[in-house]
């Protein structure tokens, strides 16, 4: 599984908002079972998707502040950023080919 990059406070601009290419955040926690779901499953459309997107980590836990900007009720939620806005958001655990769907347009 790759490694993805962990977001927080003080590196959400840089990595997130400045990203030259489309970047996936997952708002998620340790604690939750969806999240760990969810995550192998964006490993492995992320190697698929071969450097036309990135995939990044939130812990809601450590960053209130983002998760109350973004107005994250529920992990996992899922937000595509793209030029520093916000394009598409899917809440819950989702199906490979769903997700696809969504980030297609923007790759």
């Amino acid at each position: 599984m790759n490694e993805f990059i962990a977001i927080d406070e003080s590196s959400f601009e840089k990595n997130v908002l400045k990203s030259e290419i489309p970047l996936l955040l997952e708002f998620g926690a340790p604690w939750c079972r969806p999240c760990k779901s969810l995550e192998p499953i964006l490993s492995r459309l992320e190697q698929e998707w071969d450097g036309r997107m990135r995939v990044a980590r939130l812990n809601v836990d450590e960053c209130v502040n983002l998760t109350m900007r973004f107005q994250v009720i529920s992990v996992p939620t899922t937000i595509l950023f793209v030029g520093g806005e916000e394009k598409a958001r899917f809440t819950g655990l989702q199906k490979p080919d769903r997700i696809r769907e969504q980030i297609a347009p923007y790759l």
